[in-house]
């Protein structure tokens, strides 16, 4: 036996779930269609359900959101991820350093030296130019 159920706890569930038994509570179902046998008023307040379920059904389905949901959840954890690791701020300038050591080697393995005697163009031909242009 089912306690009784009060009728304000019967009028809570007509108007949370409607008038449909299946989408009441399992645990108050069958207390509140006792409720609704006994009770002529409550059983009035059930057809009204009715009327506003089938008005409900009647809508059209409602648009899909604009935003997905599931879009901003994985951002949220993309962007709680600690970034991905970037090359130090100093690794530019030993770029640099080293292409200027590249080219000291190269200049004092050559024999550069750039104070040339009138017919030594050897920056001309490390350049591709072939007439004395310097």
């Amino acid at each position: 036996m089912t306690p009784p159920l009060s009728r304000d706890r019967a009028r809570a569930i007509l108007a949370a779930y409607g008038a449909e038994p299946r989408r009441w509570p399992d645990a108050e179902r069958a207390a509140l269609e006792a409720a609704l046998r006994a009770d002529p008023a409550l059983a009035a307040e059930r057809r009204e359900a009715e009327t506003l379920d089938a008005a409900l059904g009647a809508l059209p389905a409602p648009a899909p959101l604009a935003v997905n949901p599931l879009a901003i959840a994985a951002a949220a954890r993309a962007a709680a991820r600690p970034p991905a690791r970037r090359a130090p701020a100093y690794a530019g300038r030993a770029a640099g350093l080293a292409a200027a050591a590249v080219v000291g080697f190269v200049i004092g393995w050559t024999g550069i030296t750039g104070a040339g005697s009138g017919g030594d163009d050897r920056f001309a031909y490390l350049a591709g130019i072939e007439e004395d242009v310097l």
